[in-house]
């Protein structure tokens, strides 16, 4: 399968260099050559309250309402509150403004403390586990009714800068002596995008070329001041994501270029101490394409500014790097980029100063606007009176936020389109004031106007935001600026006005949104929960990390939902089943010993079934740890409309030309055919040793590489993690049809791994 690297913005791009050694077969390595290191042969002795993280008195119960289930237990009446409870964090990839709603059933099991509290809880973190916000459904235990079956719902949207949410139950004890017992069962969570804006983002104040005329920008890169006259790029990772990034780009016409021409680039980068990229996996890169008519790359160069995989990471300094590539016949423009890869979902930013593409000897810079000024308009679509600006000072969405002030009065007014009369609006804002900013009067306020035909104002409706609360995104409580509106007869023109303090002072405005309210868009699906019943038939984290992320890296359909894995009766059943999560209409899983297990050389054995009806895609491949790609190994591939046959595949490098292994001859590939991968178990076998790779189907060998010193040259070099997943569709299977089967497992009975215990292994 292809990586999640290799599609990394299409920028990511490998090394392999030449390793030589013994020419040895490497079948004939003796049998007490190998270690055995890693074994999982799945013996159910989960914890049944595995992915619940717990405090105070819980423990499993048998006696749940559809199996097992959670007792949370505690007293009342303590010097200390005895707080108990339970917190799981839930998958699904839940993206910021959305709507989630949480729901668990429980009872309360004897006479409870009058003056006792059941708290359920959506916190919301961001990406260093701090919380960031919270909603909370509190229910007063002395109401409940003994061994009655309740249930509870909390809901709650998604914070901008939210990186991950858990649901947690807690018994509040008060003052009053007694025992809190609660037993809880299943727990079930929704999510839902907010209802379409009708201001289409614009209340964003995000901007195509941040903030830069002439540059187009993607995710979070935007252009500040930095002394001097300078101004940079500032680029940073969405972050609620794996496997992105922030890209600033520009193309540029080369006309009659010669091929074998060169097309140089050059750039300043820098990472800032106070958000450095040290320690992370994120780096920068530059690179050059140079394009056909068709818009087709024909080739491409890539470097990294500095590269903290090799620790170099000069902080708070600027650093210049150059790179240059020949131009091939028929090229006619040279795309120029500069972003921010974020291969997990770490922090940090970097900075992007005097880029510079030029061609052959001339020292002109062809790029346009490479001082990076800014556009006529700092509001693009809206119209501006006094002083306003946009910035990344205070963003509660997105990248940028609009400031007021404090040079005086201003306002921003933008019409709303799409509404119809007798409809239902809710008007929605954030402020936010900085410490230390003084003013009198207003601080922020947003006004509707209604305008008829002969542009007169019939209905004029206004929110006002005070002074209190600095730093803090509210408005006179602790919440948004809400205005709700209906649309009159004789309305032809609705137009929105954000005004700042008359007084002067700053103010910071962000997520500006209108929609309506009888609007269904964006219903509900569901959230998977890791362990919802309280059941365990979970895989050992010590050795398993399960995936949660909507990937398409090949045109898959399928959402990796943590709970498509689940251990049961001596196996890992990883099942694919239609099921919509977010904007997937498929769920499935992906489970590796990343970060667990890593090794160079040895062997590896894993006896599995193979689901094989159309769609189906499973795998067992391995990884280099560093993050590159290629190399890869396959070591089985499955694809439903070839259900009798499996392929064996190593891929290498390096790549160039922006064309991939299999289009540079970089690939050995074979195949197996049988006819029973999805009904009996196989083992499914693979030797790495510095002389080769030798694949193996129940003991017997099917394919080898490394019977030359030209093959074996291209061998992998770095430690490699392994992987399972099953996929659904993409570019090689093709998607589900009428006779796929739904739902589908792909059954794992053991997974073992040898260490080579020669001197290189």
């Amino acid at each position: 399968m292809f990586p999640a690297s290799i599609f990394l913005l299409g920028l990511a791009i490998s090394t392999l260099s030449a390793i030589t050694d013994s020419h040895a077969d490497p079948r004939s390595v003796a049998a007490d050559d190998w270690t055995l290191v890693f074994e999982d042969e799945f013996t159910d002795q989960n914890d049944s309250l595995a992915d619940w993280s717990r405090f105070g008195g819980t423990s499993s119960r048998t006696t749940g309402r559809k199996g097992r289930g959670l007792l949370i237990e505690t007293e009342g009446g303590l010097a200390e509150p005895a707080y108990a409870g339970a917190v799981n964090r839930l998958g699904g990839g839940i993206k910021p403004n959305e709507i989630v709603t949480a729901e668990t059933v429980w009872r309360a099991i004897g006479d409870q403390p009058s003056d006792a509290v059941l708290s359920v809880k959506l916190e919301f973190k961001d990406l260093n586990g701090g919380t960031i916000g919270s909603e909370e459904t509190l229910v007063a235990l002395g109401e409940a009714a003994d061994g009655k079956w309740e249930t509870t719902t909390i809901a709650a949207r998604v914070p901008a800068s939210a990186s991950s949410t858990d649901l947690v139950l807690v018994l509040v004890p008060g003052q009053q002596k007694g025992t809190l017992r609660v037993l809880f069962d299943e727990v079930s969570a929704t999510r839902a995008a907010p209802p379409l804006d009708l201001l289409a983002g614009a209340g964003g104040f995000e901007s195509s070329d941040g903030g830069a005329a002439d540059w187009t920008v993607h995710n979070n890169a935007l252009t500040v001041d930095i002394g001097e006259g300078e101004r940079a790029f500032k680029s940073w990772g969405p972050f609620g994501e794996p496997y992105s990034g922030s890209i600033m780009e520009q193309t540029v016409p080369l006309e009659k270029i010669r091929a074998g021409t060169k097309v140089h680039i050059k750039v300043d980068a820098l990472t800032p101490g106070d958000d450095s990229i040290a320690g992370t996996g994120n780096f920068p890169i530059m690179k050059v394409e140079c394009l056909a008519a068709d818009g087709r790359p024909l080739a491409h160069i890539e470097a990294r500014p500095f590269d903290p995989t090799n620790g170099e990471v000069p902080i708070n300094k600027w650093t210049s790097a150059s790179v240059e590539v020949p131009a091939p016949e028929g090229t006619v423009a040279a795309r120029f980029i500069l972003g921010f890869i974020q291969p997990t979902t770490e922090s940090g930013a970097i900075f992007f100063k005097k880029p510079r593409l030029s061609v052959g000897s001339s020292s002109k810079n062809l790029l346009m606007n490479p001082d990076l000024k800014s556009s006529d308009t700092a509001l693009p679509g809206w119209t501006v009176e006094g002083a306003l600006e946009t910035g990344d000072r205070y963003h509660r969405g997105g990248a940028t936020a609009l400031k007021f002030g404090p040079q005086g009065p201003s306002s921003a007014t933008r019409s709303v389109n799409n509404w119809k009369v007798g409809q239902t609006l809710n008007f929605e804002a954030w402020s936010k004031i900085p410490t230390g900013s003084r003013g009198s009067g207003d601080s922020f306020s947003m006004e509707v106007v209604q305008i008829d035909r002969r542009d007169r104002a019939i209905d004029t409706q206004k929110r006002t935001a005070g002074w209190s609360d600095a730093e803090k995104w509210r408005t006179t409580g602790n919440g948004p600026l809400v205005l709700q509106i209906e649309v009159l007869r004789n309305t032809k023109k609705i137009q929105l006005v954000l005004r700042g303090p008359v007084g002067g002072g700053e103010v910071w405005v962000d997520d500006v949104v209108v929609n309506r309210a009888d609007s269904t868009e964006g219903l509900a699906t569901a959230i998977p929960i890791r362990n919802p019943g309280f059941e365990g038939f979970r895989p050992d984290e010590g050795r398993w990390a399960v995936s949660d992320g909507a990937w398409s890296h090949n045109g898959e359909l399928q959402y990796y939902a943590p709970d498509s894995i689940v251990v049961n009766r001596k196996r890992m059943n990883i099942t694919a089943d239609r099921r919509r999560i977010g904007d997937r209409e498929y769920s499935s899983g992906h489970v590796s010993t990343e970060g667990k297990h890593e090794q160079k050389y040895g062997k590896w054995e894993i006896r599995a079934k193979l689901p094989n009806s159309q769609g189906m895609w499973p795998a067992i491949w391995l990884l280099p740890v560093d993050g590159s790609w290629p190399p890869e190994i396959d070591i089985i591939e499955l694809v439903g409309k070839e259900p009798n046959k499996v392929h064996h595949s190593f891929h290498w490098g390096p790549l160039r030309d922006g064309l991939l292994p299999w289009d540079l001859g970089q690939t050995s590939t074979d195949d197996h055919v049988g006819k029973n991968y999805d009904t009996v178990f196989h083992d499914f076998g693979l030797e790495w040793t510095p002389d080769g790779i030798v694949w193996t189907i129940d003991g017997k060998e099917t394919h080898r590489f490394g019977t030359t010193d030209a093959e074996r040259k291209n061998l992998p070099q770095g430690p490699m993690y392994l992987i399972m997943n099953l996929a659904l569709g993409g570019f090689w299977p093709g998607p589900p049809g009428e006779d796929t089967t739904f739902p589908s497992t792909m059954e794992i009975d053991h997974v073992k791994i040898w260490k080579w215990n020669a001197p290189d292994g």
